[in-house]
């Protein structure tokens, strides 16, 4: 028996015509939904994005929105880096670009100074260099991804 996910797939190849059709007569209102929905689950979508990009490098995505609730309360829903609070943002501890995986043993919570601040150096040549450098907070951030990484 096939697979739920596999029988949708092979049920939209076989009517797309009929898809191509319902989307161009409704163009606006799936658009002025899909807007809303952006909208209002703006974490989810940034979770989804993410683990999209991580998938396409063939990389570990397994990160769920209950692990990053649980990632933000550690740091007390603050900058791991400069405890400013802020809007955060999923900072990836080893970035993409160097291997690193989006899980919970690699996502820190950063406001979008550090993030950007941070791009894809290495942690401990970045931070001990940065202007909010905190050793306390070096040392959770530390004794974080080691606890989790168990």
């Amino acid at each position: 028996m096939r697979c739920r996910k596999q029988y949708f797939k092979d049920y939209y190849i076989q009517n797309k015509d009929k898809y191509k059709k319902y989307y161009e007569e409704n163009k606006e209102s799936i658009l002025a939904r899909k807007k809303e929905y952006v909208k209002n689950n703006k974490d989810k979508v940034k979770i989804s994005n993410a683990k999209r990009r991580s998938k396409k490098k063939k990389l570990l995505s397994d990160l769920t929105n209950e692990e990053w609730e649980t990632i933000k309360e550690f740091f007390g829903n603050t900058c791991c880096y400069c405890n400013k609070k802020s809007k955060l943002n999923q900072d990836h501890f080893i970035p993409l670009s160097k291997g690193g995986v989006y899980s919970k043993n690699n996502i820190l919570p950063a406001c979008g100074s550090c993030n950007s601040s941070k791009n894809n150096n290495d942690f401990k040549n970045w931070y001990q260099n940065y202007k909010h450098y905190n050793k306390d907070r070096e040392l959770k951030i530390l004794n974080y991804i080691k606890e989790v990484s168990k």
